[in-house]
């Protein structure tokens, strides 16, 4: 009788055992599923629109006319043309040097709003040059973004106020740096940390080699036109 019940004690631990690892096995299914499942926590579940390209031809006019103003008032001109992937620096109305680049992580779209993951487009002046160890992405020239057209946007939709937005456009006409710290983002910066894919939170990056050269050679006020 010893015995038996020995046995009959064995046999049960061993089936607890068993419905332990398979109670075990049911959750850890459970969980992968319910984490599967979940809502992807990126800077932005918008749909991005992918396949932004510009018409050489267009993309040539915009090029002359922001040429045109930055000679009119002494200054040099980035131009960065998505669609390329490349950063072009104008001296004295000719092309000095092309680089290559990458764009904000969620497409070449243009910038709605902050964490949306995209580089905003628009003809932009340089508010702010800042070298390590300030920068995080090596040395940093940063936009006067948003620009007005921004600021008009953000408020028919909905995503600035009226004051806001007042705000916005009245740096502008100052010609100081706009709110950093609304709704529509802000922190955008040409800056160094790498160029083989689309990284970045909506700035535009170079190999750190290129940043050095572009960053001695642009100053404040100089003007930056990002296009398709």
């Amino acid at each position: 009788m010893r015995q038996q019940a020995s046995v009959m004690n064995h046999l049960l631990g061993a089936n607890r055992s068993l419905a332990v690892s398979v109670l075990s096995l049911l959750a850890l299914i459970f969980m992968q599923d319910w984490v599967i499942a979940q809502p992807q926590r990126t800077v932005s579940n918008l749909p991005v629109r992918d396949n932004h390209h510009l018409d050489d031809s267009l993309a040539a006019d915009r090029i002359a006319g922001a040429l045109t103003k930055a000679l009119a008032d002494g200054r040099r001109l980035i131009v960065v043309r998505k669609s390329a992937g490349t950063l072009s620096l104008y001296v004295r109305g000719v092309v000095d040097t092309t680089f290559r680049v990458v764009f904000g992580r969620n497409g070449l779209g243009d910038k709605q709003r902050a964490w949306d993951g995209l580089t905003p487009e628009g003809l932009f002046t340089i508010g702010l040059r800042t070298n390590e160890p300030l920068s995080h992405y090596y040395e940093s020239l940063m936009l006067n973004y948003p620009l007005p057209e921004d600021a008009d946007r953000g408020l028919s939709v909905g995503l600035i106020d009226r004051l806001t937005h007042r705000r916005i456009r009245d740096a502008h006409e100052r010609g100081e740096m706009p709110d950093q710290r609304t709704a529509l983002g802000g922190d955008i910066c040409i800056h160094g940390g790498g160029a083989t894919h689309n990284w970045t939170m909506g700035c535009i990056a170079l190999d750190n080699d290129d940043m050095k050269y572009l960053f001695d050679r642009v100053r404040i006020d100089d003007r930056c036109l990002i296009i398709p």
